[in-house]
C-alpha cells in the first residue's frame, strides 16, 4: 500500500534533483564559456595588486621581514643591524657595491629603479651618522655593474668591509 504522503515525497525529490541538475549545468557552462561569456566579466588587471610605488612600502615587502621596520635586523640569525652600521658601506666602492648585492635585493625581483629608489631610502633612514659628508645617490644605471659579481660569503665580506671603514676612522 502507498500513502498519500509518498508522491508529494517524490515530486519534492524530482523538483531537488532537477535544481540540482540545472546548478550543475550552468556551472559548467560558465566554467567552460569562462571569460567569453556574456554575464562573466573579467577585467584581466582584477587580480593584479596595486603597484607599489614608495620606497617605504617596498622595505615593507622585501626587508622588514629580515631586518624589521626598525633595522635592528635579527643578528642571532645572521641579520645585520642597519643603524649607525650602514653609512660605512659608502665609503669604499666594494662596500656601495655590498649594499645592492645582498640576498634580499638580489632576490627580490625589483626593477634597477626600485633598487635605487629603495637603497637609498634605506640609507637615509638608517645611515645616520655613519653617513659619509658626501654621498651620492644610488642611481638605477649603476647598479647592473654593482650586481655583476657577488662575494661567495656575504658574512665575511661584510665583516672586512666593516673592519676597513673601522680602521679609516681610527686614522
Amino acid at each position: 500500500m502507498v500513502s498519500a504522503t509518498a508522491p508529494r515525497r517524490r515530486c519534492a525529490r524530482r523538483a531537488i534533483l532537477r535544481a540540482g541538475l540545472l546548478a550543475a549545468g550552468l556551472a559548467a557552462e560558465f566554467a567552460w564559456a569562462g571569460a567569453s561569456h556574456p554575464f562573466v566579466r573579467r577585467d584581466a588587471r582584477a587580480s593584479l595588486p596595486a603597484p607599489v610605488s614608495s620606497p617605504a612600502q617596498l622595505y615593507a615587502l622585501h626587508c622588514a621581514g629580515c631586518h624589521r621596520f626598525d633595522g635592528q635586523g635579527q643578528p642571532s640569525y645572521g641579520v645585520p643591524p642597519m643603524p649607525g652600521v650602514i653609512g660605512r658601506f659608502l665609503r669604499s666602492a666594494e662596500g656601495r657595491a655590498y649594499l645592492v648585492q645582498v640576498p634580499g635585493v638580489n632576490n627580490a625581483g625589483l626593477s634597477d629603479a626600485q633598487i635605487a629608489d629603495l637603497t637609498n631610502w634605506v640609507v637615509r633612514r638608517f645611515g645616520g651618522e655613519t653617513l659619509p659628508s658626501r654621498w651620492e645617490p644610488f642611481v638605477p644605471q649603476e647598479l647592473p655593474a654593482l650586481r655583476a659579481s657577488r662575494p661567495d660569503d656575504l658574512a665575511a665580506a661584510r665583516r672586512r668591509l666593516l673592519e676597513a671603514s673601522s680602521s679609516d676612522e681610527a686614522r
